[in-house]
């Protein structure tokens, strides 16, 4: 966490920047965002950004990779409701002086 970046994002907040990150979520996905967007982001280094990009993006691709996944998913969730996009959760753990890194 990069204190400075949460503090200037806590200063800054309002509903009306919560309702146009909404907006923009709608027309980039081309469907109405009808979930909670978290509002809180996590600010963290740009090393450790991108290497929960690159794990979460090895993730997906093994999960479409795989029939059986691919297959149970599909009955699971009915078509009309299909994500347009994908979520993924990810932990972070600081070992004793050491840089946070992903978790996996």
């Amino acid at each position: 966490m990069i204190p400075a970046l949460r503090t200037r994002f806590n200063r800054d907040y309002t509903d009306e920047k919560y309702a146009a990150l909404l907006s923009v979520l709608d027309e980039r996905s081309a469907a109405k965002v009808e979930f909670r967007v978290s509002e809180t982001p996590v600010f963290v280094a740009k090393a450790l950004l991108q290497q929960m990009a690159d794990e979460g993006a090895a993730l997906a691709f093994r999960l479409i990779a795989n029939t059986t996944y691919l297959s149970a998913a599909r009955r699971a969730i009915p078509h009309h409701v299909r994500p347009t996009f994908q979520e993924m959760d990810k932990a972070c753990r600081k070992t004793s002086g050491a840089p946070a890194e992903a978790a996996a």
